[in-house]
């Protein structure tokens, strides 16, 4: 299977008036897939159950939640490393620096080799006009 990709119009960004508009190479989505569809695709590949699947998802999940709660990068061997970050306000003084100056923190993700390397190797397949 082929990911689809269609044109998609935009304008240079920081130039009043949108500058001059230019095309490039856009994703088309083929929808969403929900933890659902993946818990019966692992139940129809193992002889795991659907319950025991969430068993595991939900108590990795309050692991991964306490582990990044505490300032720990989480690396995952099979699916890629999850490191918490700070976005800051900046200060002139070393002595001014504190936590007032932190005003968003958020969850980085980098995957891993082997999931870079399956999109590496993707096929692209422009979609018909219906799609865009």
């Amino acid at each position: 299977m082929s990911i689809l990709y269609k044109p998609e119009l935009f304008s240079q960004p920081g130039v009043a008036g949108g500058g001059e508009l230019r095309y490039r190479a856009g994703i088309v989505y083929r929808g969403s897939i929900y933890m659902d569809q993946i818990v019966k695709d692992i139940e129809k590949r193992t002889s795991v159950s659907s319950v025991d699947i969430l068993a595991v998802d939900l108590a990795k999940l309050d692991c991964m939640e306490y582990y990044l709660s505490c300032g720990y990068r989480i690396i995952l061997k099979n699916q890629g490393t999850y490191i918490p970050f700070i976005q800051s306000l900046t200060c002139k003084n070393l002595c001014d620096v504190d936590a007032s100056l932190i005003k968003r923190i958020k969850v980085g993700y980098k995957p891993c080799s082997s999931l870079e390397k399956v999109l590496s190797e993707v096929n692209f397949e422009r979609a018909r006009k219906k799609y865009w």
